[in-house]
């Protein structure tokens, strides 16, 4: 399991359980409640590498990781998965709360969002902070931890708003 508030899983484990997470919501189906539980409960890595990530779960390499493992969860009992589906949705809220009013939740009167512009979701994020270079390219940047790349967005937004404000 990840830790409490996602605090040392990547963006791109966020990206992908989020993906699930919202078509399990839409269609409650066996398959992508799998889908989320083999995203967030993978096996534990060797101790020395565990130490270095913070996190005992093996890395999360891309989507086709989690499909190829789902089938294991069928056993688990349909009320721990649910208690997975709550554990995620509260890491949203949180994060929602934490970085919500700042990054994504900005007033069309404040010129931060365009009338009609088109929402590319998580990637379009993580691939607008890849334009800036300062984790890398748009893998490095969803292999970094999920608050660091939020943190990172939310000091530019600041930054540019006390730039504005001084001229």
């Amino acid at each position: 399991m990840p830790k409490e508030k996602f605090e040392t899983s990547t963006a791109r484990e966020f990206i992908i359980a989020d993906q699930f997470y919202k078509k399990y919501l839409k269609d409650q189906s066996t398959k992508n409640l799998n889908l989320l539980c083999a995203t967030l409960c993978r096996p534990a890595t060797s101790k020395a590498e565990s130490i270095i990530l913070e996190d005992n779960r093996i890395k999360l390499i891309s989507r086709n990781h989690a499909e190829k493992t789902a089938w294991k969860f069928r056993f688990v009992p349909r009320w721990k998965k649910i208690c997975l589906i709550a554990y995620f949705g509260a890491c949203k809220k949180t994060i929602d709360d934490v970085y919500g009013p700042y990054l994504f939740h900005k007033s069309e009167d404040s010129g931060t969002k365009k009338s009609g512009s088109i929402d590319f979701g998580w990637n379009g994020f993580f691939m607008s902070i890849a334009e800036s270079n300062i984790f890398g390219k748009f893998d490095q940047v969803v292999d970094t931890r999920l608050h660091t790349v939020l943190f990172y967005a939310l000091k530019k937004v600041t930054e540019a708003e006390e730039s504005n404000t001084k001229n």
